[in-house]
């Protein structure tokens, strides 16, 4: 964290990871939200309200975008960046796919305990073995999950009026895989895109149908063409780590024979 807390700053990071939406009794609705600025640091950007930003503020995925932010002790992560609502705005789009295996490259960690011992608290990590794994919550367990989300949105304030309820993934989704340390590790998936492509995908295809291209994609596809698998730690459990995004990148190697 910045050391001189209460002084607003402006910086750009290019987006990474952005989570699938939680809920707080503080911050209402948010994603995690993190990116990578041009030397390949991490910057953690909260509390983020995705679905309340106007169009021009909306961000992907590998979108530059800049914001203000004001340094504070509540969040002691060195990444972290509370970001000024309203103060996001994007710079450029879709950055280039040869260079992105540049700027990941910096941000790469064979393991936790190498990032544990930088002291970071976000990471990427290049898996080998990965197998995505999709297991259909119970009925009472989808029904919890879409009750707090109603319970939550009856109580929203008024720019959240006109927004659509959201809807509970009825899966849970996890990757299995080996860390460059050869450990083998077990995450639960909180990406915001994996979720997005289950929805978009049912639009066309039938259920089963939809988990078997996700997990094509996620154990097959991905692994074969390059891919890097993002981490962050838990806010109050900092011996946590939480996968947060699943990321298509090429490794740099395949890109200098060119």
């Amino acid at each position: 964290m910045p050391s001189f807390l209460g002084q607003r700053q402006t910086e750009k990071a290019l987006i990474v990871v952005k989570s699938d939406i939680h809920l707080s009794v503080q911050h209402g609705e948010t994603v995690c939200v993190a990116g990578l600025a041009e030397d390949g640091t991490w910057r953690r950007l909260y509390p983020i309200k995705f679905r309340k930003l106007p169009a021009e503020q909306k961000f992907t995925r590998w979108d530059w975008v800049e914001y203000r932010f004001e340094p504070s002790d509540k969040d002691r992560r060195p990444e972290s960046r509370p970001v000024l609502e309203g103060s996001i705005s994007i710079v450029s789009r879709n950055y280039s796919e040869k260079l992105r295996p540049e700027i990941v490259e910096k941000s790469l960690r064979s393991s936790f305990q190498e990032a544990d011992a930088l002291g970071e608290t976000l990471c990427m990590i290049r898996p080998t073995e990965v197998e995505f794994v999709a297991k259909k919550k119970s009925p009472t367990k989808f029904d919890q999950d879409r009750k707090r989300f109603e319970r939550h949105c009856a109580q929203r304030d008024f720019f959240y009026k006109d927004l659509p309820t959201p809807s509970p993934c009825p899966y849970e989704f996890r990757v299995l895989f080996r860390d460059g340390d050869g450990n083998k590790i077990d995450r639960l998936c909180d990406d915001w895109e994996t979720n997005a492509a289950f929805y978009k995908l049912s639009k066309s295809y039938p259920e089963h149908k939809v988990i078997e291209t996700l997990k094509r994609r996620y154990s097959e596809e991905y692994p074969h063409k390059g891919m890097a698998l993002a981490f962050g730690t838990h806010s109050q459990r900092p011996w946590q780590w939480l996968l947060v995004g699943i990321v298509r990148v090429d490794p740099l190697k395949e890109l200098s024979l060119f």
